[in-house]
């Protein structure tokens, strides 16, 4: 862990700046494409987020503000793990896919056109979307007219840069007033604005696996009240990493652990994926 803002040499970074619209930037998207580190801020309820990237032979760990992209991107944002950026801009009805195409010499990404591909129409209104580049499968979210958070439909397509917009797998939430959504390696994770929970939905079977219920030195209050509160990451050693925020005690809270994950209702002490623990963040 590192302190990535250097208010000395980047005095307008939206973190840190006092006049952000965001009203601050507490929610982070990282990646590691073939060797470079990038980031991606976004606030509670965005529709803006500002992009970073890295320089460890000039910068270290600070962050190097990047490019702002905006408005308004209110039907779902993603920075996969291959760097690639996914967007859906509000009223264009369409998912646009900016492929990362290199790094100049300082670091900074080069992205290529915008590829614009019509949101299906059986998850419309989209409200949130993931892509797993590693085995080419997209995960949408939709059904709520409040842009803020998420319907009780998931939609899973394999296949998707090979064409299909036919979804393999459909998954009904039925807790209400979901906000964030998280895919990674095998699964998809979903946290809820009206309890501290987080689920893990199999991307293969729509079955839900697993409830991550954070006990000890977490707020049992603090349900998922951002869009992006809640990311996960699938290591090259099939450890699963899932993040969430506690803001009451601004901290983060984060679970770790291998699968197998097995179909388990409302798990209150999971056995296969360790209790969280909390670190402060900067």
């Amino acid at each position: 862990m590192a302190n990535t803002i250097d208010p000395y040499r980047y005095p307008g970074d939206a973190r840190i700046s006092p006049s952000d619209k965001g009203r601050g930037e507490h929610f982070g998207m990282i990646a590691n494409a073939g060797g470079h580190r990038l980031l991606v801020a976004a606030n509670q309820n965005t529709d803006v987020f500002y992009t970073y990237y890295f320089n460890p032979s000039t910068d270290g760990y600070i962050a190097i503000p990047g490019d702002t992209i905006q408005p308004h991107v209110r039907n779902g944002f993603q920075l996969d793990s291959i760097g690639d950026r996914w967007t859906s801009y509000d009223k264009t009805n369409a998912i646009q896919h900016y492929p990362l195409t290199g790094f100049t010499a300082g670091g900074r990404p080069i992205y290529g056109t915008a590829i614009s591909t019509p949101t299906p129409a059986s998850i419309a209104p989209l409200n949130r979307l993931g892509y797993l580049p590693a085995s080419d499968k997209m995960v949408l979210a939709g059904g709520s007219t409040d842009w803020t958070l998420i319907g009780n439909r998931i939609e899973v397509y394999n296949g998707w840069l090979a064409g299909n917009r036919t979804p393999n797998l459909v998954i009904t939430l039925s807790r209400a007033q979901a906000k964030s959504m998280a895919v990674a390696g095998d699964y998809v994770f979903i946290g809820y604005y009206a309890i501290p929970n987080i689920d893990v939905f199999s991307l293969s079977t729509g079955n839900l696996m697993l409830t991550l219920t954070p006990t000890g030195g977490v707020y049992a209050g603090n349900d998922t009240d951002s869009q992006y509160g809640v990311q996960a990451y699938h290591k090259s050693t099939g450890e699963y990493l899932i993040t969430k925020d506690d803001y009451n005690g601004t901290k983060v809270v984060i679970y770790t652990g291998t699968p197998p994950i097995r179909p388990s209702q409302r798990l209150a002490s999971p056995n296969h994926l360790p209790q969280p623990s909390s670190t402060q963040t900067r």
